[in-house]
């Protein structure tokens, strides 16, 4: 018996030894280092349905940018091909709450210094390892704008670990903006459309509650039409904001009939999503 338990414990030192620089390899790959930053996937949380939290992590050379899902008067937005990975059946990509700025090109919008971009991986079979294979492609720009590509491979062992990254990646999915529920501070209250012979707007009216920082407003609808930079007008209405946003694109009234609206509301520490319904 003691000879029986001694070889059991010798063995499970063994396995633990062996498991451990393969468990720290799998934290992270290895940096691709292109054109003015560098990207690489990182492992977070297992969850109890057996998915895996991950990130696309992006670091960006001091003055440059790279862009969100919209991606403003220029620029392009990244796109995540995850078709090679094995035993993967579905990546869920998270965008956190972009910022606005202005350069050469115009309007921007996306991200600087740096990035994660959270990812829900979902294994086609959670006894088994997977491997997440991306092929990331981005535009990174400052004076020149240039489009840019990574190829990463992340195994994920079947063992739970303890991820290394966990809190990188909690930090970035805290700045996901989150479905605006009834009753929110945050929110938007009414969106219309109005028109000229020259000019398409919307109307948004977005109620808060801190009168002390601006909201901004990000918006994504039919792909045929471009948004313009919100500009705020006086509301008339305690704690509301009136937006009027320019819409560009052909037959830009008949592309708005009923089509459906996706804001990003951020203001201060507080990002929210809100679909709307136009009537």
């Amino acid at each position: 018996m003691t000879e029986r338990l001694f070889r059991t414990f010798t063995a499970l030192i063994l396995a633990v030894v062996w498991l451990l620089p393969q468990a720290q390899a799998q934290q992270a790959t290895n940096w691709a280092k292109v054109l003015h930053s560098q990207a690489r996937l990182v492992r977070g949380v297992m969850q109890p349905d057996g998915s895996i939290e991950a990130g696309v992590h992006i670091k960006l050379d001091p003055g440059w940018k790279t862009y969100w899902r919209v991606p403003g008067d220029a620029g392009v937005p990244p796109e995540f091909n995850w078709l090679r990975s094995v035993n993967v059946s579905d990546v869920t990509v998270l965008w956190p709450a972009p910022i606005r700025f202005r350069d050469q090109y115009g309007d921007g919008i996306g991200y600087k210094d740096e990035v994660v971009f959270p990812i829900v991986v979902s294994p086609a079979d959670w006894t088994k390892a997977s491997t997440v294979k991306l092929t990331l492609h981005f535009a990174v720009c400052n004076d020149i704008c240039a489009p840019v590509r990574a190829d990463l491979a992340l195994e994920i062992p079947v063992q739970s670990v303890r991820p290394q990254y966990a809190g990188l990646i909690a930090r970035y999915m805290s700045q996901v903006p989150k479905p605006v529920e009834e009753g929110d501070g945050l929110r938007i209250v009414n969106v219309g459309t109005e028109a000229t012979d020259r000019d398409v707007h919307l109307v948004v009216d977005i109620a808060h509650e801190d009168g002390s920082n601006a909201v901004d407003v990000f918006l994504e609808g039919p792909e045929e039409l471009y948004f313009n930079t919100p500009v705020e007008v006086a509301a008339g209405v305690d704690q509301q904001k009136r937006y009027r946003i320019r819409v560009d694109g052909e037959d830009g009234t008949d592309a708005l009939n009923d089509a459906r609206l996706n804001f990003v509301l951020v203001q201060g520490d507080k990002r929210v999503a809100q679909s709307w319904q136009l009537q």
